[in-house]
């Protein structure tokens, strides 16, 4: 996991929820209203850490595209092993920063409701890369079962259980997080195992940004 730094950044491993909680002075961010194009959608915004506040505070608005930037829609389907249709662009500031990929409709499937995204890919920008990667420590923190994956030979990736749809068993759903340079990117999925699933998601976009 990236460990909190006030200078450089340094990887170490990550032992256990303590180590992380042991990295303090964290307040949580507010709720950040996301916008769409057919309902509006209370999202968590990125979190707030003393001075490393994201650069951007403006609405995540949301609206039906037919790709992702990211990830393929086929891509998608493998990584989450779920049918998918609907494939949503977040921007900020008239800026891309992520994406949503939502279930199709297969009511003879124990699906997700077509309303409840599937992958969320989501960008931050911060005004250092220290800032950046204490905010990814932070976000890891407000998880579980907390975990590293190498996605590069320099980016390290921290994932984490968190509630994503509330119908998975509590707080089950794979999220996982990495920063690069002044951005932290976050992946959300419902999927609750394995968590090799989203680690690939990671490993699929970590060169996009």
């Amino acid at each position: 996991m990236l460990a909190r730094t006030s200078g450089r950044l340094f990887l170490v491993a990550l032992a256990s929820t303590a180590a992380l909680g042991a990295l303090a002075g964290c307040t949580k961010s507010s709720p950040t209203v996301v916008v769409t194009t057919n309902e509006t959608v209370t999202h968590t915004g990125s979190p707030s850490i003393g001075s490393t506040d994201p650069v951007s505070t403006g609405k995540i608005v949301e609206t039906k595209v037919s790709a992702c930037p990211y990830l393929s829609i086929s891509a998608a389907k493998s990584y989450a092993g779920m049918r998918l249709e609907r494939i949503t662009k977040l921007t900020q500031d008239g800026k891309t920063v992520g994406c949503r990929f939502y279930p199709a409709v297969f009511t003879s499937e124990n699906l997700p409701p077509t309303s409840q995204l599937a992958i969320e890919i989501l960008a931050t920008k911060f005004a250092s890369p220290v800032a950046a990667n204490n905010a990814l420590v932070h976000t890891v923190e407000q998880g579980t079962n907390p975990q590293t994956d190498k996605l590069t030979s320099s980016i390290t990736a921290g994932c984490y259980q968190t509630v994503v749809w509330a119908k998975d068993p509590k707080g089950k759903d794979w999220a996982c997080g990495f920063s690069k340079g002044v951005t932290m990117v976050v992946i959300r999925t419902v999927v609750n195992d394995p968590a090799l699933n989203v680690v690939e998601i990671a490993k699929a976009i970590v060169g996009k940004f």
